[in-house]
């Protein structure tokens, strides 16, 4: 944590990398939503913790999205009305995204 935060600003960035959201991240961390316009108008230490709690978030998706291209998710299969099994789905096309945004020379 940066010590030159207040603990207010820095419960907002913890909370907003697990969310990507200010609006769920300002509840969740206790805090005024009007916190987070304010600190960007008047901090330039808060606006480097937020440039990077953005990036720290984008990583969080481009895993998730990673995650859910190669493993997938798991989805179950009914018959007749009844659970008779699971089946993974992958997703194409979060894989040809990640690809172009990792390879764009490559794949385009």
């Amino acid at each position: 944590m940066n010590p030159r935060l207040t603990p207010d600003q820095q419960k907002l960035l913890s909370a907003y990398r697990a969310t990507g959201l200010i609006s769920i991240a300002a509840p969740l961390a206790g805090v005024p939503p009007t916190l987070h316009e304010d600190s960007l108008q008047t901090s330039d230490t808060y606006r480097e913790a937020f440039a990077r709690a953005q990036w720290d978030s984008a990583l969080s998706l481009e895993e998730q999205a990673r995650h859910r291209a190669l493993v997938g998710t798991e989805t179950p299969v009914y018959h007749a009305g009844e659970v008779v099994g699971s089946r993974q789905h992958r997703s194409d096309r979060l894989l040809i995204a990640l690809l172009q945004a990792n390879a764009p020379g490559k794949f385009y």
